[in-house]
């Protein structure tokens, strides 16, 4: 696809052949594969996107979209109307929907991590321990745990029911930018230090570092049909790797 502007943020609706693309002019456009034409475009953040996280719940109904404006909002995908905004302190880096969709997380760069309500948009919980911008998170597969890394180089894991952390993890020397909870056992995290390690969760313990990149590591993801690897990099190269 060509774009008329500087992509930010790409989502697959898991439940159909939709993708949803956001740019730097705050707007975030749904494209139907099939046809390779773009059936709406949802146009409510401001301009000047530095940061727009898009994500698509488990069930694909619903979207929701951060920015540095401030906001966060949900969005109905089939109708693509807005269905309620929300305002925070600062911008938002990162959102992510609990495993059965009740539970929308957000990080931003006040350092804090907010659990609200899918449903209604109320805010549930607020999680406080980083000491810098929250980069990413990520919720484990039983929707337990989430796990968030941060600009202050560590990795946390908190209860989702309780609010409470639960582990604070070190080893990278720079900014956390990305996590993974591949598992109940196994965390996975790219940084600014140019590495990728994967984790055990309960111990917090190294069970491996993966070196090659020259810079900062921004992405990782894992296949879930034989555990590759993917990470991105501002060295502009993707690499993948084999991990046993």
């Amino acid at each position: 696809f060509i774009t008329s502007n500087i992509v930010l943020s790409i989502a697959f609706n898991p439940k159909s052949n939709i993708l949803a693309i956001g740019n730097v002019g705050g707007i975030i456009n749904i494209w139907d594969l099939a046809t390779g034409t773009i059936s709406c475009s949802l146009s409510r953040h401001s301009d000047s996107i530095v940061s727009m996280p898009v994500v698509f719940s488990p069930n694909g109904d619903f979207i929701a979209s951060g920015s540095d404006d401030r906001t966060i909002k949900i969005w109905h995908q089939e109708t693509c109307q807005l269905l309620y905004s929300i305002k925070n302190s600062r911008g938002i880096n990162v959102v992510a929907f609990s495993p059965d969709g009740k539970i929308l997380a957000s990080g931003s760069s006040d350092n804090v991590i907010k659990l609200w309500e899918v449903e209604t948009g109320n805010l549930i919980d607020k999680l406080i321990g980083h000491t810098r911008d929250i980069n990413t998170i990520a919720f484990s597969p039983d929707g337990k745990v989430l796990v968030s890394g941060s600009s202050d180089k560590t990795i946390k894991l908190w209860s989702v029911e309780t609010g409470k952390l639960i582990k604070t993890i070190t080893g990278h020397s720079d900014w956390v930018r990305s996590v993974i909870c591949l598992d109940k056992k196994t965390i996975i995290s790219g940084s600014a230090d140019k590495t990728i390690k994967i984790w055990q969760m309960e111990t917090g313990e190294i069970i491996k570092t993966l070196n090659g990149h020259s810079k900062d590591v921004n992405s990782v993801s894992i296949s879930g049909y034989d555990n590759t690897i993917v990470s991105g990099s501002s060295d502009n190269t993707v690499k993948i790797w084999r991990c046993e």
